[in-house]
């Protein structure tokens, strides 16, 4: 049968979209098989033969330009993969098995959505003894400090409930050790779409493994991070940390309004409380109604096979964060925002920027705001006025 060549750019973009969707299906199951990739292992080698003919390694980012900040190199991240190999046809139990590993939060809680009789919508714990006369604290007391408070678990009974869309369930992040198995952030607002591209493209600059998931409202998303094992919270938020700087010092127009928060959102688990939860995505109300609450491309498109992207996902070990953050702290001249009880408010924090990074005169305006002109000021030197100027 002949093959029909495309009479327009629209069928031709579908027919590229689809095939940059089958070539990362099948990355992944190379990753998931440890198979090298053939193309990356040729660029590795181009790379560096070119590099010999010149008889210099390649030229760095800040050989190219002064302008150009330095970047995290990541050369020491190696995520592993899920172990699974699904699609949309694999059993319940599967897709059960694989949700449980990937959105771990706390196994002896999780709350449920709930919605009442004035449109109202929120999530609580799901306890046994909810609203039993006599029993349930409610309204009176919260349901952490209650004494008869019996929290169903967080098992394949409820993730089965869940991706059924008999309930929509949201975990909490935060483990009772003050670990997590997950990292995630929150982006909302109207500059939601290109400030996750931005955080998006560093991340697969620096290959590290990340997801995309947009909200409930599709005006929305969640990036996630994935973890083989339990981390420290305070590890884990700082990594998020080290991205979203990086991210701002390689652009420094991004201003990130549309990030809302981090889960887990405390280092320690707070007196009396839960932590923040975060509702689990694949909602099936939210994904056949809006097009919501599923993981979607670099297009913010939905993959096809929910099931065979998930299980394609690679988990980042806990010396990928540190080693990250590390490096990040090494090559950042920046002062870094302290939190520490035990710092010395009087022991000033003094950053020092190349002298390149800015002009030898700086023109500023006072008007109803302060207006910084930043021709001659490298990217690195308007991120540190940025947070100067946050208080």
């Amino acid at each position: 049968m002949a093959y029909r060549i495309p009479s327009d750019y629209e069928e031709l973009y579908k027919l590229y979209k689809a095939q940059l969707e089958e070539n990362e299906r099948l990355r992944r199951l190379l990753r998931i098989h440890g198979i090298d990739d053939i193309a990356e292992q040729r660029e590795r080698t181009e790379n560096h033969d070119a590099a010999s003919c010149r008889g210099t390694e390649p030229l760095t980012g800040a050989q190219l330009s002064m302008d150009l900040p330095m970047v995290v190199t990541s050369s020491s991240i190696e995520s592993i993969d899920t172990g699974f190999h699904l699609t949309k046809k694999s059993t319940t139990e599967e897709k059960t098995a694989l949700f449980r590993k990937l959105f771990t939060g706390r196994n002896d809680a999780y709350a449920y959505r709930w919605t009442n009789k004035a449109g109202r919508s929120g999530y609580s714990p799901a306890c046994r003894n909810l609203w039993v006369p006599g029993i349930c604290g409610k309204p009176k007391a919260k349901c952490a400090e209650c004494p008869n408070a019996d929290y169903y678990p967080f098992d394949d009974d409820a993730v089965r409930k869940h991706l059924s869309g008999e309930q929509v369930l949201g975990v909490y992040a935060l483990l009772n050790d003050d670990t997590c198995r997950f990292l995630a952030i929150d982006f909302d607002e109207e500059t939601w779409k290109d400030d996750v591209s931005c955080l998006r493209q560093l991340c697969e600059n620096e290959r590290i493994p990340c997801s995309v998931e947009t909200s409930r409202s599709g005006n929305g998303a969640h990036m996630w991070f994935f973890l083989n094992e339990p981390v420290e919270a305070v590890l884990a938020r700082r990594f998020a940390t080290c991205l979203l700087e990086s991210c701002m010092q390689n652009n420094p127009r991004m201003t990130f309004k549309s990030f809302d928060r981090m889960f887990p959102n405390q280092d320690t688990m707070p007196k009396g409380g839960f932590g923040n939860l975060i509702a689990l995505p694949l909602q099936k109300e939210a994904a056949q109604k809006r097009g919501g609450s599923l993981f979607v491309n670099e297009d913010f498109e939905p993959y096809q096979d929910q099931w065979a992207y998930l299980s394609g996902v690679r988990l980042l070990r806990r010396d990928d964060l540190k080693s990250y953050v590390e490096r990040a702290k090494a090559t950042d001249t920046l002062p870094q925002n302290q939190n520490n009880d035990e710092e010395k408010p009087w022991d000033r924090h003094t950053g020092r920027l190349p002298a390149e990074d800015t002009t030898k005169q700086l023109s500023c305006i006072l008007a109803n705001r302060l207006y910084i002109e930043t021709k001659g000021v490298s990217p690195r030197a308007q991120n540190q006025l940025k947070r100067l100027a946050s208080f």
